[in-house]
């Protein structure tokens, strides 16, 4: 962006520059300026490697207290991966990079929140150095896909400073389905290709897609945490919902549903208490919305 980073304190030692300067997060810091001019991705606790290693992803996390920190990186497939900011098994932001050079000439930020808490990544392209930061403010829940992210020029192809991309999803339509025990389910989950199972193995989580060419389909499913499940449409690298489950019983004695997409084609979500039995909840996503959506009265929880 426009702000200066302060660099002060430059030492030159071997081909490298070591310097201090903040990155407008975490105050001043010891940074290193390697022969090329820019920084090989290394993964880390802190720093997602994605698109085959070119670019670094780095985020930092606000909570409604007043409390931060840095985000803990997972990944997933080369493209994809998430953080988690308060426990390992509360997936909290999902965000994947595409090589879309064959199509408008840039790689695209694709990106989805589990969580309405104020975050910062930032997503630096190793090959040019040129940095690009998208900001979400606190209580919502954001959705996006920059398909202008990084260009021939690198971050900003038409000049000007980074702008925070992120948007605001219309709610989904929610609504209650007339129940019927799913079949292969007596009371238990049981995990399929097309279905992933959560909290226990009590919750089934299952969706089906449109396409914008009017294709459609079920969608594939798999687990990341004992809360946590992601569907994938097309390719099984190509990540393209994620949704967790929270119980909230002590706060307000109901199961909480929350996901986050990386894609604005047209979905359905179904989930269904395979214990409680009851009618099952279901999401609905338009064609061309990004969907990002916390239901914190989803399931009563006894």
């Amino acid at each position: 962006g426009a702000a200066s980073s302060t660099p002060s304190s430059l030492f030159h030692h071997g081909d490298s520059i070591y310097f201090s300067a903040s990155d407008g997060l975490h105050g001043p810091e010891l940074w290193i300026l390697p022969p090329t001019g820019a920084e090989i991705c290394r993964a880390s606790s802190r720093s997602l490697c994605l698109e085959d290693g070119r670019f670094r992803v780095e985020a930092t996390w606000r909570d409604f207290a007043g409390n931060t920190g840095d985000g803990v990186a997972v990944p997933i497939t080369p493209d994809t991966g998430y953080f988690w900011f308060f426990d390992d098994a509360n997936v909290e932001l999902i965000l994947k990079l595409i090589d879309g050079g064959g199509f408008n000439g840039h790689h695209w930020v694709y990106y989805g929140a589990l969580s309405n808490v104020e975050y910062t990544f930032t997503v630096t392209d190793s090959e040019t150095g040129a940095a690009k930061r998208y900001f979400n403010p606190a209580t919502r829940f954001a959705s996006s896909g920059d398909i202008t992210a990084f260009g021939p020029q690198g971050a900003h192809a038409l000049g000007g400073p980074a702008e925070a991309m992120t948007r605001a999803a219309t709610p989904p339509e929610v609504s209650l389905a007339a129940f019927s025990a799913p079949q292969g389910l007596p009371g238990a989950c049981v995990p399929t290709p097309t279905r992933f199972c959560i909290l226990d193995n009590r919750f089934a989580v299952t969706a089906t897609w449109r396409d914008f060419a009017g294709h459609t389909g079920t969608a594939n499913a798999g687990t990341l945490t004992d809360d946590t499940g992601y569907l994938w449409f097309f390719n099984e690298a190509n990540v393209e919902v994620v949704l967790k489950m929270v119980d909230a019983g002590t706060f307000n004695q109901h199961f909480w549903v929350y996901y986050g997409a990386l894609s604005n084609v047209e979905y359905t979500l179904t989930v269904t208490d395979t214990v409680a039995g009851g009618p099952p909840r279901i999401y609905h996503n338009p064609l061309g919305q990004f969907g990002s959506f916390g239901d914190i009265e989803a399931f009563p929880a006894p």
